[in-house]
């Protein structure tokens, strides 16, 4: 549900990549075509969150993707939101490799 997941962002929300000046994505409005095409065209997506750091008004979550753009390859996003009157106002990704967590998932601790 697109619409659910953007109520969390801000109307002036915008999408930076990790150290870039400029944001790739400006506004509530943009965010939903950006992701609405990311869902069409990834019907397998799926984020695993592996970890979520909250100090103050930044929270950091470390997510394991797969199925972006119909891609076998699975990566590791780090995403640092600033939240302002509960919602966020800004992002910055940084994509990295995921090998611990695609290990992790094919090696499951039982119980």
């Amino acid at each position: 549900n697109i619409e659910a997941f953007l109520e969390v962002f801000t109307e002036d929300a915008e999408a930076y990549n990790y150290s870039d000046t400029e944001p790739f994505i400006k506004g509530k409005a943009n965010f939903k075509t950006t992701y609405r095409k990311l869902f069409q065209t990834s019907p397998n997506l799926h984020s695993l969150l592996a970890s979520r750091q909250v100090l103050g008004q930044t929270v950091i979550d470390y997510e394991c993707i797969t199925g972006r753009s119909n891609s076998g390859k699975p990566v590791l996003i780090i995403a640092m939101y600033k939240i302002e009157n509960h919602k966020i106002i800004r992002c910055d990704f940084k994509e990295s490799k995921c090998l611990f967590f695609v290990w992790k998932l094919q090696h499951p601790v039982e119980d």
